[in-house]
């Protein structure tokens, strides 16, 4: 029964999606409503930003079946996306200080630990409990609107995050918080119609990337507020850490590098992870593959090998994509090299 629910919410969701960005995107061009590019945008076309509405849209119309007895918890925890969604809508439009932005996250951390979500559950200790809750929701709304670089890459591995926390809250019988995971998920997969690919037709904006992670947060408080596992003999944090992994691990790296370089955490780059991949070396959709790859790979690991798949795991393993990007680097230059071009001419005559 819960199978089929999932699928109908999830599909509905997906199909909703598809049939507003069109919408969008014919708006925006008819107003001029394009993103600008900065030091990590350097697309060509002319693109909008505002992909999140349709996500949202998408999202909330079937969201709103939810509100029945018993779910109130769930409608309220996912609901508070909306505000999120206007405040960083307006940042999309009129641009808005960093300090306002992060006070706003902080508030959504506050109060879903006041609704009793917490990633350590110290109740011994409120204040620290508090304090790392909203941390870790500040943490992965920015993680995954940094993350958004390149067509695809953000959306598809809120579709991954989105798949995987539903299946386990399925499991742990959080049946609304699963029901909510997947369509979510839906929608998300119908905005890829649109943005994934070498030249995307629509982006999700701040207004799309940032509630991605907030929803991502709840996702992941829901299993560690849990008081069982899976079902599948597998620590729930073992599962967060892989599932948000690669976002995360690349807003530790670029924060670290800028300010061992003297920069501001907060300037914008082109030393994402993803962009270290696409200039020069990959195309979009590869680069996106990869890191989707990367992200079930650690997810099957925490799920098949979980006594192995500790925080010191993780830490090794966040190394490996940055370790790729230095051998396809090698590999290109060996490649391009004189000597290398050298020997090619020679076979070739």
């Amino acid at each position: 029964m819960e199978l089929t629910l999932y699928l109908t919410y999830a599909t509905a969701a997906c199909f909703l999606s598809i049939g507003l960005m069109p919408v969008i995107i014919h708006t925006a061009r008819e107003r001029g409503l394009f993103e600008a590019n900065d030091e990590r945008k350097t697309h060509s076309e002319q693109v909008s930003s505002f992909g999140g509405i349709g996500i949202i849209g998408a999202f909330s119309v079937p969201i709103l079946l939810l509100i029945y007895s018993g779910t109130e918890k769930a409608v309220t925890a996912f609901g508070l996306a909306i505000p999120l969604f206007i405040i960083s809508l307006m940042d999309d439009i009129f641009g808005l200080r960093v300090t306002y932005r992060f006070l706003v996250h902080a508030i959504l951390g506050g109060i879903l630990y006041l609704m009793g979500f917490s990633v350590l559950n110290l109740s011994a200790y409120p204040i620290f409990d508090a304090a790392t809750t909203i941390v870790f929701t500040i943490l992965l709304i920015n993680a995954y609107n940094l993350i958004d670089g390149i067509n695809g890459l953000a959306g598809g591995l809120g579709v991954i995050a989105s798949v995987v926390f539903g299946m386990a809250l399925a499991q742990q019988g959080q049946y609304d918080m699963a029901l909510a995971c997947f369509t979510f998920a839906g929608a998300l997969v119908g905005y890829l119609n649109f943005n994934f690919g070498k030249k995307a037709l629509i982006f999700m904006g701040d207004n799309g990337s940032t509630v991605l992670g907030y929803l991502t947060a709840v996702m992941a408080l829901a299993i560690l507020n849990s008081n069982e596992n899976n079902g599948v003999a597998i620590s729930n944090y073992a599962l967060v850490l892989a599932v948000v992994s690669v976002p995360v691990a690349d807003v530790f790296k670029v924060a670290i590098m800028r300010t061992i370089k003297g920069k501001s955490p907060f300037r914008p780059d082109r030393t994402h992870i993803h962009h270290l991949y696409t200039d020069k070396l990959l195309t979009h959709p590869t680069a996106c593959l990869l890191l989707y790859g990367w992200t079930l790979t650690q997810v099957a690991l925490a799920i098949f090998l979980p006594s192995a798949y500790s925080f010191q795991t993780v830490a090794i393993l966040t190394i490996v994509p940055y370790l790729f990007v230095k051998a396809l680097r090698s590999t290109k230059e060996l490649l391009e090299s004189p000597g290398a071009r050298l020997r090619v001419d020679r076979d070739n005559g």
